[in-house]
């Protein structure tokens, strides 16, 4: 009589959404059992299965408001970021378009792709409608205009509304689960995930035709020579200047300033309007926030032509 003992070894059949495209999932069994009182085993063959790739993604704003744009002054970009939130490489094709219910129209509206990842548009960024994400990777980009072409004057706000959409080079239909053989990393299978490989964000820019606001900064140096070269042990010192155009009364103002790279924030240098701030968090307006490296001066309400003097010292490493 045989005494049969079956073990199964069971690979992982059903993966999440993270598990990478690509991934060998090999699935064996084995049988124990004995014969004539001698134990044996023998193996089955292998099952395997390689992990499709699901294609997803996510673009939000990372403006917290409206983007204000004002007569000869530079358009300030609408700024998003886009995440491969799919198990594996894709390219995405990046569009947007204004609105029908827009106040205004802008001008030569491009895109930019943030090259050196800083979440903010400089001279480094690179224009283009396409970008490249590994799983899991994000990546901002930004919308620059000349202006607006038309500021019906008598209103005092007018808004243009962007849509931006990213949508999947792999696949991309809008319609979830539709499948693309063989069109997936390293030749497997591609499915579009929960949002059909397509998703989309909204960014407003409003024409403010009075200043509201106002803030600009300056900073000197001095070295450990007693000259003005910004070399490491340095000290540089930042001046800043906030005031209000002459139809504003502006509350909840806070001002924050991370402490730039390559700097140590010097202890107990915040000042306010000539005044010494203490860096905790205590009755004052100032506090230097050191887990996130970061200033906030929390100035209230600011009333028309008022002025706002904050000035905090780095030391360059």
């Amino acid at each position: 009589m045989y005494r049969i003992l079956l073990i199964l070894l069971l690979g992982i059949t059903l993966y999440a959404k993270g598990t990478s495209a690509g991934t060998v999932i090999n699935n064996i069994a084995t049988l124990d059992f004995i014969v004539d009182d001698t134990p044996e085993q023998i193996e089955s063959n292998v099952v395997t299965d390689t992990v499709a790739q699901l294609i997803d993604l996510h673009i939000d704003s990372l403006d917290s408001s409206d983007v204000h744009i004002q007569k000869e002054v530079p358009t300030p970009p609408l700024s998003f970021q886009i995440t491969n939130t799919g198990n594996g490489s894709d390219k995405f094709s990046l569009q947007f378009n204004i609105k029908a219910k827009s106040d205004f129209r802008l001008d030569d509206i491009k895109l930019y792709v943030d090259t050196n990842n800083n979440k903010k548009f400089d001279a480094e960024d690179q224009l283009s409608d396409k970008i490249r994400l590994k799983e899991d990777e994000t990546r901002a980009f930004f919308l620059i205009a000349k202006g607006p072409e038309d500021e019906k004057i008598g209103k005092r706000h007018n808004h243009c509304y962007i849509v931006v959409k990213g949508i999947s080079l792999t696949g991309g239909s809008g319609i979830a689960g539709k499948v693309y053989p063989g069109k997936g990393v390293s030749g497997t299978d591609a499915v579009d995930g929960e949002k059909g490989g397509v998703d989309e964000a909204k960014g407003v820019w409003e024409y403010v035709s009075q200043k509201l606001l106002f803030i600009q900064q300056k900073s000197t140096v001095l070295n450990q020579f007693g000259g003005n070269e910004p070399v490491s042990g340095a000290i540089i010192t930042y001046d800043i200047t906030i005031s209000a155009g002459k139809h504003v009364h502006a509350r909840d103002v806070l001002y924050k300033n991370p402490i730039p790279n390559a700097t140590v924030y010097q202890k107990n240098s915040l000042k306010l309007n000539g005044k010494s701030l203490t860096d905790a968090k205590d009755s004052d307006q100032g506090v230097f926030d050191s887990k996130n490296n970061l200033i906030m001066v929390d100035l209230d309400h600011i009333k028309k032509y008022e002025i706002a003097k904050i000035q905090f010292k780095v030391k360059i490493k």
